[in-house]
């Protein structure tokens, strides 16, 4: 059964914002493995891959659904695993997150838990991606 006390619980599993071993390292960041991390600990897939890579992956996967922001919203707040995922276009590095449930001191807002340049359990979305990037929502029942 989802929730949103065991998607908080998943993050805090794998608590990208303190791990030694998701903190990046010359240059180079792990939302990839952040997400995957938090995904098999809510008990679904996610290859193991870049997050470009990734994101072709969730778009051409049987089991998870592309959504919009709203619905992406929502579906984290009732605990269903959601991510945000950037695809860089130039073929560069892109960025995926988990969506997490905003929290008490900002209800509708949408937050997400990622390892990149600055690593978050629980931040905006425009904080991870920023105000220029729109990313893509996949969701998992």
């Amino acid at each position: 059964m989802r929730s949103a006390q065991a998607l908080v619980e998943a993050v805090a599993a794998i608590d990208p914002a303190h791990s030694f071993s998701l903190q990046p390292r010359d240059g180079v960041t792990l939302c990839n493995e952040a997400a995957r991390f938090m995904c098999a600990v809510l008990q679904v897939p996610l290859v193991r891959d870049i997050a470009n890579n990734q994101r072709d992956w969730l778009a051409s996967s049987l089991e998870w659904k592309t959504v919009d922001v709203e619905t992406a919203r929502q579906r984290a707040e009732s605990g269903f695993p959601t991510l945000a995922v950037w695809k860089n276009p130039t073929g560069g590095h892109g960025h995926i997150a988990v969506v997490v449930p905003a929290p008490l001191k900002d209800p509708g807002g949408v937050y997400v838990a990622a390892a990149g340049l600055r690593n978050t359990n629980c931040d905006t979305l425009n904080s991870q991606f920023g105000l220029s990037i729109y990313p893509e929502f996949f969701t998992h029942d």
